[in-house]
């Protein structure tokens, strides 16, 4: 058995996920590859400015991959297909446990105090 949602597999008798309380399935769909854009495609453009700060440093960057669910969260993919085409070694936020998996494109998912430990900017 498995959950359609985080892909644990589970023994026999168990049917709902302990993480994500769905039911389990008998087996997983298989994802479709991830491919490189055609002329159809259209971008998809995230813009989530809370300050005047970001939206200064901020990079308009085009997205085209197909290739979701990808995470637990599948509200979150968009999230990882924008640091994966931008070629971001990180993923800042309070809601890790929503990235797992992103590892597996390079990219790791780390909370506010691990990131401005590995800057350098608090002990």
């Amino acid at each position: 058995m498995f959950c359609p949602r985080c892909e644990a597999e589970y023994r026999p008798g168990f049917t709902r996920c302990s993480d994500c309380g769905v039911d389990l399935v008998d087996s997983l769909e298989q994802k479709p590859a991830r491919r490189r854009p055609s002329a159809d495609d259209a971008p998809i453009v995230l813009r989530c400015f809370t300050t005047t700060f970001e939206a200064g440093i901020a990079h308009l960057q085009e997205i085209y991959f197909v290739w979701r669910p990808v995470l637990r969260d599948p509200s979150n993919d968009h999230v990882l297909e924008v640091a994966v085409e931008a070629g971001c070694a990180l993923i800042v936020t309070h809601n890790v446990r929503d990235f797992v998996g992103s590892e597996s494109f390079d990219v790791a998912a780390v909370k506010p105090g691990e990131f401005l430990r590995r800057i350098g900017d608090t002990k």
